[in-house]
Order: structure tokens, then sequence, then C-alpha cells
């Protein structure tokens, strides 16, 4: 970002939309079922996902949803 004006946009563009949360959320519940039934990874949604994917999915879920907390619920 270059000014702080630019935020909204930038926010509007690379902020994971509510479909995008739901998908991440399935696929680290996916994961976490995948780890208790002692598998290192798991088939969700036709993709393979191993504990980097459901990293990477549950970081994106939490930045939502700090971005939601702070702008009112929005997603």
């Amino acid at each position: 970002i270059l000014h702080p004006s630019n935020a909204a946009v930038v926010n509007a563009v690379f902020m994971p939309s509510a479909e995008d949360v739901a998908y991440y959320e399935g696929m680290v519940l996916a994961f976490e079922e995948g780890l208790k039934q002692g598998r290192a990874s798991v088939m969700y949604k036709g993709e393979h996902i191993d504990a980097a994917h459901a990293k990477t999915a549950a970081d994106k879920v939490a930045l939502a949803k700090r971005y939601a907390a702070k702008n009112g619920g929005a997603e």
C-alpha cells in the first residue's frame, strides 16, 4: 500500500470472500478429522490437503475474521 487511502481498495481485492472463508473452514475441518484418524493428508473437494494447506487456510480464515471484527462484521 502506497498510502492509507488505498487500504479499502486493497482489502476489497485481496480479502477472502465469504465463499472462500467457508471453503477454507471446511478444508481445516476435513484435515483435523483426518488427523484424528491418523492421516497426514486428506482429500477435500478433489484436492489433496496436507498440514501446509490447512495452516494457510486457517490463517486466511483468521485474517477474514479479524477484518470482519474491525469492520462491523462484513467479511
